[in-house]
């Protein structure tokens, strides 16, 4: 298996041994825990759910070890099941986009789900980059549709499970910008949106961030 199961396997570890306090200055293993809170916290959650199963093979993905061990083929089965069902996020993105607009939405469906690269990245190498773009598509369906609110929440919510998806700053910056709060009835409305989204986003970065800048 790859590296980025490893890390994983070891991210499920940490979530699931210790306090949220230690999360980032573990390093039992060189695998040590880098991605925002939020993905910290569904590390956690899975690490929850495969702690509850009554199956050896899950419970041996949550004990912290210094180096990679050896782990069996019903232990490397079910991490890359939870790979597959968070895609579940990506099916909804998908529907989400697809139904928003005019046109066929079969093309874009087919398109994003069958995606190889997706499907070998995710499935084989080990990464959950499906379920993160979900979270991408349903903000990019969100502002479709005119909530822009809602599209600037999950964008938050995104970057604070990934931060490379931050790059995608500046572009979403200038679109809720000129679409949202330029495009308001009066500078007084204008006003209240910029508020708004200041609040959506700073309040999805406090619940993130806060706790752990707290401790």
């Amino acid at each position: 298996h790859s590296t980025d199961f490893e890390v994983h396997r070891n991210w499920l570890a940490i979530t699931a041994n210790l306090p949220a306090a230690q999360f980032y200055h573990d390093e039992t293993s060189i695998w040590t825990l880098d991605y925002p809170p939020l993905f910290a916290w569904f590390e956690a959650a899975l690490a929850w759910l495969l702690g509850a199963l009554p199956f050896d093979a899950t419970r041996s993905l949550l004990v912290l070890v210094p180096s990679p061990a050896p782990l069996s083929f019903g232990a490397k089965l079910v991490h890359r099941l939870t790979v597959m069902g968070s895609d579940m996020v990506l099916a909804g993105g998908v529907a989400a986009l697809a139904s928003s607009g005019p046109g066929d939405p079969w093309p874009l469906t087919i398109g994003i789900l069958c995606s190889p690269g997706l499907l070998l990245l995710d499935h084989i190498h080990f990464q959950y980059n499906g379920m993160l773009f979900g979270v991408l598509l349903l903000s990019l369906a969100a502002a479709r549709r005119g909530h822009m609110l809602a599209a600037a929440a999950l964008f938050a919510v995104l970057v604070n499970m990934k931060h490379l998806f931050a790059v995608l700053g500046p572009a979403y910056f200038v679109f809720l910008l000129r679409g949202f709060v330029l495009a308001a009835p009066s500078r007084l409305w204008g006003a209240v949106r910029f508020a708004g989204l200041g609040a959506v986003v700073l309040g999805v970065c406090a619940l993130s961030l806060g706790p752990f800048v707290a401790w």
